[in-house]
């Protein structure tokens, strides 16, 4: 999803109009049809204010995190570590995003290892 197409999916979720949008945010009659209409992408100039104004970040705004809340809401109450990669793989793409998930998916297998009840061979 691109930043306009996040953006007018927020705005649809709240049932505004252009102009009921335009108004809240104190923006120019009919902006939001041009940024529609390719005309502008003045949007990229406020990301803050439409971050703050949809309560989400703006890494989501910009495509840069799947977490409207951003990693650290979505993954709260877990160690810095694990925040740490969350918010690596956010920023990963491509073979980077698949070492990410293959290191997941090893330490995944050894906890389950740990885990496990032991046998006794006696």
């Amino acid at each position: 999803m691109t930043t306009l197409q996040r953006i007018l999916f927020l705005k649809k979720q709240r049932n505004l109009s252009d102009l009921a949008f335009e108004r809240e945010l104190g923006l120019n009659d009919r902006l939001v049809s041009s940024w529609k209409r390719g005309i502008s992408e003045s949007y990229l100039k406020i990301i803050p204010q439409l971050a703050q104004y949809f309560s989400v970040t703006a890494d989501y705004l910009l495509g840069l995190s799947e977490f409207p809340q951003g990693a650290a809401a979505a993954l709260g109450g877990l160690s810095s570590d694990a925040l740490r990669v969350g918010r690596l793989y956010d920023l990963a793409d491509g073979d980077a995003r698949a070492m990410v998930e293959i290191a997941l998916r090893r330490f995944d297998a050894e906890a389950a290892a740990e885990l496990s009840p032991k046998t006794s061979t006696a």
